[in-house]
């Protein structure tokens, strides 16, 4: 019989962490309960992970979303605690530092995603604070789903020199963000786009537009803040994107090239020197790919965040 994990947490955009999970925890040979936060209710998740032999619930909160039910999710964990099935929280994002748009620094400790038997998160700065609020947290950098690292084709539908791929308005308490989309729209002209211009790139196309242009310039909040960066690094390079980012204390992929943070001067400095050397830019991007292909994929993260709660994992994966 197939080890069962159930995963609480919004399915209903099919390219969201939840989903990239569910898949690998299939691709790991277990059988996978989705729950929707908003919509299912505390007493039927008890219901249904209590009268199977789960192996745990992982809980994907959504800023700002309640689940319904008889007893508050809090409840819920602690009655799964005393049915002796194993809990855990798991998000991409930054908590601490960031409270003007959601608040979600003030939740740390008080909200139920942090009182789950182990809480991993992208935040591996702040370890100390986490902890003097009780939080059982554990760093577990961002990855890109196995399925998706391959390299694309060239498509001239995206073809450009240099690119920035995400949102430009981003949290207030981090503005530099505009700053550098509207600086590389100012510096290099038609040499520079930004994605999405449109509807956001996905899937296969995703691989493409990496595959179509020469450097792409990433940044994450507070970017080079120790031990904190976005999945824009693995999403990109694990699909055979060439990416800049700002140097960050715990980054370690080789030939990852990076440049000062906040330094606009010293990042032009090196997109020139990397649209100028084509030869070594690629040598640069395909070892750094096949690195975060081994390294740096949610099937390594699902087996750390497994090893780490004592749950054994002993399914083969197949080759994709």
């Amino acid at each position: 019989m197939k080890p069962i994990v159930g995963i609480l947490g919004n399915f209903q955009a099919p390219w969201c962490t939840e989903c990239e999970l569910a898949w690998t925890f299939n691709h790991l040979g277990f059988e996978v309960l989705k729950f929707q936060e908003n919509e299912v209710r505390t007493q039927e998740i008890f219901a249904t992970m209590s009268q199977i032999e789960s192996a745990l619930l992982v809980y994907i909160h959504t800023h700002g979303w309640s689940t319904p039910g008889s007893f508050s999710v809090e409840e819920l964990i602690q009655k799964l605690r005393d049915a002796k099935i194993k809990t855990c929280s798991f998000h991409l994002d930054r908590y601490w530092g960031l409270n003007r748009a959601d608040g979600r620094e003030d939740r740390v400790g008080k909200h139920p995603f942090f009182k789950t038997d182990f809480v991993f998160t992208a935040d591996g700065g702040n370890q100390e604070k986490f902890q003097a609020r009780g939080v059982n947290h554990y760093w577990l950098p961002p990855a890109v789903v196995e399925r998706d690292c391959y390299k694309g084709k060239f498509d001239p539908r995206f073809a450009c020199d240099v690119a920035f791929v995400g949102q430009k308005t981003y949290h207030p308490e981090y503005p530099f963000r505009g700053e550098l989309v509207n600086w590389l729209h100012h510096t290099y002209g038609l040499q520079f786009r930004h994605f999405p211009e449109g509807p956001a790139v996905r899937g296969a196309q995703l691989n493409d537009l990496y595959a179509s242009v020469k450097v792409v310039v990433g940044d994450s909040c507070f970017a080079g803040a120790p031990y904190y960066w976005s999945d824009r690094i693995f999403e990109t390079i694990g699909r055979g994107g060439f990416i800049i980012h700002p140097r960050t204390l715990g980054l370690d992929i080789p030939f990852l090239p990076v440049f000062e943070p906040g330094n606009l001067a010293d990042l032009k400095e090196k997109i020139d020197y990397w649209l100028m050397f084509e030869d070594e830019r690629e040598e640069w991007r395909t070892i750094a790919y096949y690195d975060v292909k081994k390294n740096h994929t949610y099937t390594n993260r699902v087996r750390q965040i497994l090893s780490i709660m004592g749950i054994e994992c002993q399914a083969q994966t197949a080759s994709l």
